[in-house]
């Protein structure tokens, strides 16, 4: 998907399934930047955007990631191998799990299964420590006189960032500011939801950094999970509405919440107009039930 206008493009990772997650790229006067990565298995895919939109490998001067999970960092050290100038971008107490992914990789295998993480995410490539920039809140990086500028925003992990963009008004968020299925777009809205994965989701946290971005007056939102909006008050108004409801449901119980936030999302969907049936709802959020109930009775517990 090609935002000409912007010089934005975004390049379906094929992770899991179609428009699930997705990379950016960002050219500004044969300047370039990336802004996540996915995993290893997404590189070639970017490395063939990257040659359609007849950009040489020597002109990517940035990429960045927003946070380090592994269906956004997973894939940084291998395509940083394939870029001979491209820095990595990340947030101080991040970098040093892109040089050494040991715990990164043993936290996936905990949460997902050692299986799910090889075949999914594939291979976990270090990251030499010259390759790497650790950003401070608010640092400008330039790219053919764009300006990107990183924006700390905890909440969903303790080193998130999210990245605002001179040019085109927007932030790329990550998972700070929730997420967006396509499946769910209904006559010109989007449903979206917050999301919770363990282990170091904070509700206090998320709401300050959605304020914090909020206050950049964006124009667009940039969605790693995926796709983007024009419409960022809806987006805010969407996502602390869901993620009091989510508080609600593990206040006073965390029993059966797998089954109740299940429910919960059958009965959102529904209310906003969404027709699919509650089989393939319950299907297309399996990930997020399963992860956002974990990270929320992480949190409750805490």
């Amino acid at each position: 998907m090609l935002l000409s206008k912007f010089q934005i493009d975004l390049v379906d990772s094929e992770l899991i399934r179609d428009k699930f997650a997705g990379t950016y790229i960002l050219n500004s006067n044969n300047e370039v930047a990336i802004i996540e990565v996915s995993t290893s298995h997404a590189v070639p895919t970017i490395l063939k955007r990257l040659e359609e939109l007849n950009i040489p490998k020597e002109s990517v001067k940035y990429l960045f990631i927003t946070h380090i999970h592994l269906d956004h960092a997973g894939g940084a050290g291998t395509l940083l191998k394939e870029l001979p100038r491209a820095k990595l971008v990340v947030q101080p107490s991040g970098a040093k799990h892109m040089v050494d992914p040991t715990k990164l990789i043993l936290g996936a295998n905990a949460v997902y299964g050692e299986e799910v993480v090889k075949k999914d995410y594939g291979v976990i490539t270090p990251v030499d420590q010259s390759r790497i920039i650790s950003c401070s809140d608010n640092q400008v990086f330039n790219i053919g006189g764009r300006e990107l500028t990183t924006i700390f925003t905890p909440g969903h992990a303790r080193h998130h960032i999210s990245i605002y963009d001179s040019i085109s008004n927007g932030i790329f968020t990550g998972d700070s500011f929730g997420l967006t299925y396509p499946e769910l777009n209904i006559e010109g809205r989007r449903f979206y939801q917050p999301t919770t994965t363990p282990t170091a989701f904070e509700y206090d946290k998320m709401v300050e950094s959605i304020d914090k971005m909020m206050a950049f007056n964006p124009k667009l939102l940039f969605f790693t999970h995926y796709g983007f909006s024009d419409s960022p008050k809806d987006v805010e108004y969407q996502i602390k509405k869901r993620l009091d409801d989510y508080v609600d449901l593990v206040k006073f119980n965390t029993e059966n919440l797998e089954l109740r936030l299940g429910q919960y999302y059958i009965n959102e969907c529904s209310n906003f107009g969404i027709k699919l049936s509650s089989e393939n709802i319950l299907k297309l959020f399996e990930i997020d039930i399963k992860l956002n109930s974990m990270g929320l009775i992480l949190w409750k517990n805490r």
